[in-house]
């Protein structure tokens, strides 16, 4: 699906308190979507690079209080209910951070902390055709089935609209408007978990 597509469905899906999972190919415009969504709305966003963070990162530092331990909230955590949270690179994040998010994306809570209650979730991940450390993620129906599932693309038109906004070399614009298959290398594999 294109962009503006890809745009309007994450956008409803969030809306009806889902997550959406982006995929297309890097630097297709799945951050800047996020992005724009996030200005629409007025709420603010929190983009968690995954694939840099570590489970303390994610669920905070262990503490106590009153003989029990508690975590203390990452300094990431929405303290009100106008935040999205960008889960992004989730295809290379390791899997002990993919097993803290089942819990955020399942109760909308890690630990102790519980998200307020419109706080919106989107992840993104880069298709299973790219050379990441994904097979585990794309053949773990459980993980999936927590997501719906957008493949993205960029039209050419919507391509040549962001080349221009950023400044891209006409040769490179022009070379894309003549050759548009270079903007959707090769056929991808299916994400499509088959649940049980």
């Amino acid at each position: 699906m294109t962009i503006q597509e890809a745009k309007y469905l994450a956008k409803k899906i969030m809306e009806s308190g889902e997550v959406p999972l982006l995929v297309g190919h890097f630097g297709v415009g799945k951050t800047d979507l996020i992005r724009d969504i996030a200005n629409e709305t007025n709420k603010k966003l929190v983009i968690l690079v995954l694939s840099q963070m570590e489970p303390g990162d994610l669920i905070g530092l262990p503490s106590r209080e009153n003989n029990k331990t508690v975590f203390l909230a990452p300094d990431w955590w929405p303290d009100d209910e106008n935040f999205i949270i960008f889960l992004d690179e989730i295809n290379r994040s390791h899997r002990s951070i993919r097993n803290a998010i089942m819990q955020l994306l399942i109760d909308k809570r890690i630990h102790n902390h519980i998200l307020p209650k419109n706080t919106w979730i989107v992840a993104s991940m880069n298709p299973p055709d790219e050379d990441y450390d994904q097979v585990d993620l794309i053949t773990d129906p459980a993980f999936l089935s927590r997501f719906f599932i957008l493949e993205i693309s960029p039209s050419v038109d919507e391509w040549l609209q962001w080349a221009n906004k950023v400044g891209i070399p006409e040769e490179i614009k022009n070379f894309i408007e003549k050759n548009p298959e270079f903007l959707h290398p090769g056929s991808t594999v299916s994400l499509k978990a088959n649940i049980r």
